[in-house]
């Protein structure tokens, strides 16, 4: 439970930053700015997956 939790806990601001970045890359694809929104999207991805990565390394 408790590398779970731990992991848990140290996600909340990537996961935070994640939501952001999508809601943003949202608007900018109804603005019809498609390849910022496509950017954004891949930004917000790429980053979340690497703070995965790296606090599971750390926990582990």
């Amino acid at each position: 439970m408790g590398a779970v939790f731990n992991f848990m806990i140290l996600m909340l601001v990537p996961t935070g930053v994640t939501i952001y970045v999508i809601n943003f890359a949202r608007w900018m694809r109804r603005r019809g700015h498609h390849t910022g929104a496509v950017g954004a999207y891949l930004i917000a991805v790429l980053t979340f997956f690497i703070a995965a990565v790296i606090v599971f390394k750390s926990i582990s």
